[in-house]
């Protein structure tokens, strides 16, 4: 009863007590939307999926610009299909001086995940987790639901980035 309550009243207690003015104007959005498709298409000959190298442009203008972190909400599972190179590229651009976080979604039902890719990953967390103590802090708080399996990057993404987020959403 209270979990479907809250649910049913989330957007509007948001909209309630959300002040725009005190938004953190630093944080910038970087959206690829059906303009955008349409844009790359007809300038560039562009299409989707956009090529992954190309993504090596936002991480080098970011890093340019003073950027103090990237993080992608595409997921990049299987390697490009235009060229091996362009993965490489990519998975180099992540591991330079700007910190790049790639997306991952977890999963609450059992699904095949290659053992090799999954040690990679937990190897990757782990590391992680050491310099930040986040399970000590949220893990251990009983806030955190619980997956059993993971949809991860490529592993040139996983040996390379810095980070990883979930961009896995539960229905209300």
């Amino acid at each position: 009863v209270f979990e479907e309550f809250e649910h049913r009243t989330w957007d509007w207690r948001l909209k309630v007590v959300a002040d725009p003015g005190r938004a953190d104007k630093n944080i910038k959005l970087i959206i690829v939307d059906q303009s955008t498709l349409e844009f790359f298409e007809r300038e560039y000959s562009i299409t989707w999926p956009f090529p992954r190298d190309i993504y090596r442009y936002v991480v080098d203008y970011l890093t340019r610009a003073g950027a103090k972190g990237l993080a992608f909400d595409l997921l990049f599972t299987e390697s490009s299909a235009q060229a091996v190179e362009a993965d490489t590229i990519l998975a180099d651009a992540s591991a330079g001086k700007l910190p790049v976080v790639h997306a991952v979604t977890m999963e609450t039902v059992e699904k095949f995940l290659a053992p090799e890719k999954f040690e990679q990953f937990a190897k990757r967390q782990q590391d992680a987790d050491q310099r930040r103590n986040f399970s000590e802090r949220y893990l251990d708080s009983g806030m955190a639901q619980t997956f059993v399996s993971a949809t991860l990057p490529i592993p040139e993404l996983i040996e390379k980035s810095r980070g990883f987020g979930s961009v896995s959403a539960i229905s209300d």
